[in-house]
């Protein structure tokens, strides 16, 4: 088991997985990957993992999991399973990872525009989750 790290709503945590068979061969599986994270007994998000650097490295899958609202502050865990070799070697990776408080789950600001207008001054911007947001009459504190 591996421990990822701690983590905000609205980062991107990166999950990595080296398939192997039972000799610790590096081998392409059957199937891709599939990553399941649990948040004590149940599940809150699944997905088969793309692979990475195909024809570069082979049986290297990484899948980006975005820290949205479902994933409230607590300690979370990871299994991922994949077989080889026609079902004949069953893997499984574990990993944990806590999500603390504070962050923004619509992600990090990608872009920003000050619009200058008549009635108001604006700042629109744009976040990861592609929402697109603006703000009215910005100050600058100290």
């Amino acid at each position: 088991m591996s421990w990822l790290g701690r983590y905000q709503n609205g980062q991107t945590l990166s999950l990595l997985v080296q398939t192997h068979d039972s000799t610790q061969k590096i081998v392409v599986p059957d199937r891709p990957p599939a990553a399941k994270v649990y948040f004590g007994a149940s599940a809150v998000f699944s997905r088969l993992m793309p692979t990475e650097e195909r024809y570069v490295v082979t049986g290297l899958f990484h899948l980006p999991i975005f820290l949205d609202a479902n994933f409230v502050p607590g300690n979370y865990s990871i299994t991922t399973y994949y077989s080889t070799g026609s079902g004949s070697y069953n893997g499984v990776q574990n990993d944990t990872f806590q999500v603390v408080g504070g962050g923004n789950v619509n992600g990090a600001i990608q872009g920003m525009y000050f619009l200058q207008r008549p009635q108001a001054n604006f700042v629109i911007h744009g976040t990861e989750t592609g929402l697109i947001l603006k703000g009215r009459n910005p100050t600058i504190r100290n």
